[in-house]
């Protein structure tokens, strides 16, 4: 089987998720990846097949929000260049853009295009964002992280059954790498909800009474001591990896927009052992349910303060080996062939 691995956004946030993919699909097939001005340069030692191909392209990024758009298309125009060159059997895009993806869409003719969902289906409750996609959803595959994701295209947005695909969230084991400074709780994500962030440095006499220390980021701005830290700009991955260690627990509190997607800090902390604190009552509901002991809600500060107290009380070993097991490379491989096989199969009858 050959599949050209494209990228219509080619987000940094993505790289490391789109790297566990790409080793995925790499057990079972031969592949071409577009790597869009050097973006997986970084990534070669942490791709396990030495035979996965990189394959240069030079779409210069453009500025704005309507630049950004622009250059989507021409990522989607470039991506089926390169797959008129060789008799590929599907293409898959890691990201796309909801808007602008129409007018790409063109370029791909005769040849299955599977999208993976990031942000996209939260970004349907905007008219002219589902107006656009109603125009292209039944016309390419859609790939989800969940099974809630899929009920909301299907149910909701109208997008026809077996067009629908959920795989895992890919995740690889990680260890913790030595760090100087030790948190009871790290909250990394970068969509963190800003009003809880600042109520919790409101509130930091609360956590200096229980001697609970936390690190929070935020987008907004900075502060460097007391009970309540809190860090803002872009972490680079040893940076993460240092911080996420630090933390005996991780927070995310997600904005309430923040529904049909994924936190990769959520992934990042359960493939580390790390027990999760959350305001998305999906999350904490479904991963408590399926991983007993792993994910939390909570609603408030004086409930992450509670949490914090009581979790060296928390017995979860068996649950992060399940959580590891359904997540990891050779289940989501599996289920990427058979996924695709499906598709084949129809389109060959």
């Amino acid at each position: 089987m050959k599949i050209l691995i494209a990228d219509f956004l080619f987000a940094n946030a993505h790289k490391n998720v789109n790297t566990n993919f790409i080793n995925a699909i790499s057990k079972f097939a031969e592949i071409d990846v577009i790597s869009n001005n050097g973006f997986y340069d970084d990534q070669k030692d942490a791709f396990s097949n030495g035979s996965i191909n990189l394959l240069n392209a030079n779409v210069e990024q453009k500025k704005g929000a309507f630049g950004a758009r622009l250059f989507s298309v021409e990522l989607m125009k470039n991506a089926a260049a390169f797959a008129q060159k060789k008799d590929y059997d599907v293409v898959l895009s890691m990201g796309f853009e909801t808007t602008f993806f129409k007018f790409g869409l063109s370029f791909f003719k005769n040849r299955p295009l599977f999208i993976f969902h990031h942000k996209n289906i939260d970004e349907l409750t905007n008219k002219v964002k589902r107006m656009m996609f109603n125009r292209y959803k039944n016309r390419v595959y859609h790939v989800v992280f969940e099974d809630f994701f899929r009920d909301r295209l299907v149910t909701e947005i109208g997008v026809h059954s077996d067009k629908v695909f959920v795989i895992p969230h890919p995740v690889k084991r990680l260890e913790d790498v030595p760090t100087a400074k030790s948190y009871d709780c790290v909250g990394l994500c970068s969509s963190n909800d800003e009003n809880f962030i600042q109520e919790a440095v409101n509130r930091e006499c609360d956590f200096f009474k229980h001697d609970i220390h936390i690190l929070l980021r935020s987008k907004t701005f900075e502060k460097k001591n007391g009970m309540v830290e809190v860090i803002t700009g872009f972490l680079e991955k040893e940076e993460y990896d240092s911080l996420m260690s630090a933390g005996k627990a991780v927070f995310v509190p997600l904005p309430e927009t923040y529904i049909y997607r994924l936190s990769g800090s959520i992934y990042d902390a359960l493939s580390r052992g790390k027990v999760v604190y959350t305001t998305s009552k999906y999350y904490a509901n479904e991963y408590g349910r399926r991983y007993p002991g792993t994910c939390m809600h909570v609603g408030s500060v004086e409930q992450l303060i509670e949490r914090l107290k009581n979790q060296s009380n928390i017995e979860t070993s068996t649950s992060f080996e399940k959580f590891n097991d359904s997540h990891s490379i050779e289940i989501v491989s599996r289920e990427i062939e058979s996924m695709i096989c499906r598709v084949l199969a129809v389109k060959k009858n």
